[in-house]
């Protein structure tokens, strides 16, 4: 498998709007960040960003060529159902990020029962680490799964080829 600039995206995490225009300034062709709620991060006061926040990053974002992806990557309980409801329906009308980086499948029934337009990706969370799972959640509507980090260079490559799906791979995190 060749590499060229066009099959490789730099996705740059960021927490705050200084290191958001920096990753930008740097040449990420992508980047991810949270909301206030519904992510893995989102009790960290100094992190993360608000609605208002969120849609001036998006602007942002795509005056410069690259795309945003939101991170709802925890796990949702039965009672913050209606708040994710609320939230999923502002990112879908107002918002507009390039996509949601998942790990609960109760997001997917959500967006699917609302009828909202948000492009899935899965989170590095859900573990993915066969052909069975990446056919599994593109029959979900999840265009992008996160290749298990556990995963050889040789095993994605393989998983790629027997698959029409985007594979991401977690180089560096937060570990």
């Amino acid at each position: 498998m060749l590499l060229s600039r066009k099959s490789v995206e730099l996705l740059a995490p960021v927490g705050k709007w200084n290191t958001l225009e920096a990753a930008v300034h740097a040449g990420a062709d992508a980047v991810y960040l949270g909301g206030k709620a519904f992510n893995m991060r989102m009790f960290r006061d100094d992190f993360n960003f608000d609605n208002a926040s969120l849609k001036k990053a998006v602007e942002y974002v795509h005056a410069h060529g690259v795309n945003l992806y939101v991170t709802l990557n925890n796990l949702i309980s039965d009672d913050e159902i209606p708040q994710l409801i609320e939230y999923l329906k502002r990112l879908n009308d107002d918002i507009r990020p390039d996509a949601l980086i998942i790990q609960d499948f109760a997001v997917i029934e959500i967006i699917k029962k609302l009828g909202l337009d948000l492009n899935l990706h899965s989170s590095i969370m859900m573990n993915t680490h066969n052909g069975y799972m990446v056919k599994k959640f593109k029959q979900y509507g999840i265009s992008r799964i996160v290749a298990s980090r556990e995963m050889s260079l040789e095993d994605i490559c393989l998983l790629k080829q027997k698959s029409d799906i985007e594979i991401e791979y977690f180089i560096h995190g937060d570990m």
